[in-house]
């Protein structure tokens, strides 16, 4: 019988609802964020699937936990499994989280294999449904969006899992993360200065329906670009 990847484990389900109870609610509750999301109809709710999209801030992670109804694993950074936090140490590895070394490439095979088995749990065998298969959270710029807003060159990654495993690939666009900190905090509490984050998600991409990783990398991007609230180019034609 294959071992259950942590990520599909209860410790993922407990952080994840603690997350969504005790941080995203009381935003919500309490006004001190606007957040709206969209296209959730495209999330299946069974069955491995790969969300994509661009990452303005280390704090999009909260977020994607607050849209997302399933357990989610993040495939992330190795660096923050090394950061002094000890409390951030031991969120990344009790939830199941993916590290992978940006520029490794026995790293890289590594995460995808894992990442594989998540998308993959439970499909030869007789489970409950809602048990197959978990929901892969991936950045395809290997990092985050620089500030001027314009996305990274993607990686190569989300296609080698989506064509590995036959998994749907869902881009999503996020906004208004970016001027989230700690040291901006005290606008989150006056009216007139509160940010407002949109994740907006789209109609789900299959790595076979495209001839290569490029092609398919190109249509993530423009579909990524297409769903934030206001695409870059926009913003630069009325700068």
């Amino acid at each position: 019988m294959p071992q259950r990847p942590v990520g599909l484990w209860w410790h993922n389900y407990v952080i994840s609802r603690t997350l969504r109870r005790l941080v995203l609610r009381p935003i919500a509750r309490f006004k001190i964020l606007e957040v709206t999301a969209t296209g959730k109809q495209y999330l299946p709710e069974t069955g491995g699937n790969i969300v994509a999209g661009n990452h303005p801030n280390p704090w999009d992670a909260p977020f994607m936990y607050g849209t997302l109804d399933r357990n989610v694993v993040f495939i992330s950074k190795a660096e923050l499994w090394r950061w002094k936090n000890p409390i951030l140490r031991f969120l990344m590895s009790v939830s199941g989280q993916i590290p992978v070394e940006r520029g490794n490439r026995d790293s890289g095979a590594k995460a995808q294999k894992n990442a594989l088995r998540v998308l993959n749990f439970g499909k030869s065998r007789r489970r409950n449904p809602r048990d197959k298969g978990g929901t892969i959270v991936i950045f395809p710029e290997g990092g985050c969006t620089p500030p001027t807003g314009i996305l990274r060159n993607f990686k190569g990654g989300v296609y080698r899992m989506a064509l590995a495993s036959g998994a749907p690939v869902i881009p999503f666009g996020s906004d208004g993360t970016a001027n989230i900190g700690l040291a901006r905090a005290w606008h989150m509490f006056r009216k007139e200065q509160r940010q407002h984050v949109t994740v907006n998600f789209g109609e789900p991409m299959f790595a076979t329906d495209y001839d290569n990783e490029e092609a398919f990398l190109a249509e993530l991007r423009a579909r990524i670009e297409s769903l934030r609230t206001q695409p870059w180019s926009a913003r630069q034609a009325t700068a």
